[in-house]
């Protein structure tokens, strides 16, 4: 997915930004404690398929949920 947003293509992001945007419901975003908390909603079985094929997000840091968060990540 990463790769596939990176392209020369404007037609393959395209297609990468449709299963994206396929995938998330809402975003919200909460400041707390002088950070922006961010809750990403959506379907996470296919958010999380899409993380396991890299090890680490764009951003280079790791992944984190909540215990029991049930469809935010």
């Amino acid at each position: 997915m990463s790769a596939a947003l990176q392209e020369d293509s404007e037609a393959r992001r395209m297609v990468a930004v449709d299963v994206l945007r396929s995938l998330v419901r809402e975003i919200i975003l909460t400041p707390e404690n002088g950070e922006l908390q961010i809750d990403v909603r959506g379907d996470l079985a296919g958010i999380l398929a899409i993380s396991l094929k890299s090890k680490r997000p764009a951003g280079g840091r790791p992944i984190a949920s909540r215990d029991g968060c049930g469809d935010r990540i």
